[in-house]
């Protein structure tokens, strides 16, 4: 008489219905959700860590102030306008700001204009950093952790730091502790406790509306920031906001 024996052993974690999954994010932005760019006077284009805007921006109006660049299409939602920020990176201390940021997802263009402390229309180099919204935003998922079968959309070539900066320099909080260090006066420097493989685009923003900032220098190991007023007069100092997009190190 023979006797055959079948037993289910349950494996904490896996069900009956689970399956491995093999999860890997191409580097088309698919499952990106932020998107940088510099773009000069000219309205040429540099530093995107993926191609979301299509060849150069154009630039027209009073002394070529008003800057539209075309985005690749599809790239955002139609309907899913993406959220835009931007900062002038001028030198000289000149001050300077942008407005007027239209993000158009129907049409593929991106548009803005540049004044100078003086409420002169000029053209300026720029910082854009553009972020998907409602529908369009990509939500991460964490994959199983099945060792060696899974490689999760988390992890990105990309890093974003972000930090608030009082006027003494200190950095009362931000995205990594003790990833900048910043100096005390205007012009001020914040070093980059890691450095990124490359210069990142970084954005930075005043707590205050009667002082516009502005990113004068950016290395992969350091930015400079300064602040003026809109009357024209620089190194007049506010809390900042500063975000850096780069590439990690490889």
């Amino acid at each position: 008489m023979g006797f055959t024996f079948e037993f289910e052993v349950p494996i904490a974690g896996f069900s009956s219905t689970q399956q491995a999954v093999t999860q890997q994010c191409i580097q088309d932005g698919s499952c990106e959700n932020v998107f940088s760019a510099y773009i000069d006077t000219a309205g040429a284009v540099f530093g995107e860590q993926i191609n979301w805007i299509n060849g150069n921006c154009t630039k027209s109006g009073t002394n070529n102030s008003q800057t539209t660049c075309n985005l690749v299409p599809g790239f955002f939602s139609n309907g899913q306008d993406p959220i835009c920020t931007a900062t002038p990176r001028f030198s000289g201390g000149t001050g300077g700001f942008v407005f007027d940021i239209i993000a158009n997802a129907a049409a593929n263009t991106i548009s803005f204009r540049n004044l100078d402390a003086n409420n002169v229309l000029r053209a300026d180099n720029v910082h854009i950093v553009c972020q998907r919204s409602g529908t369009d935003y990509r939500l991460r998922f964490p994959a199983p952790i099945i060792t060696g079968s899974v490689t999760s959309a988390s992890v990105s070539p990309l890093r974003i730091e972000t930090a608030y900066i009082q006027t003494n320099g200190n950095v009362l909080f931000g995205s990594t502790p003790g990833f900048f260090t910043c100096g005390a006066t205007l012009p001020r420097t914040c070093t980059f406790a890691q450095a990124f493989s490359a210069n990142p685009v970084c954005t930075a923003v005043s707590d205050s509306r009667a002082r516009v900032a502005a990113v004068n220098s950016v290395t992969p190991t350091a930015t400079i920031l300064d602040l003026g007023n809109l009357a024209g007069a620089s190194s007049n100092d506010a809390n900042t906001h500063l975000t850096c997009i780069g590439p990690r190190l490889q």
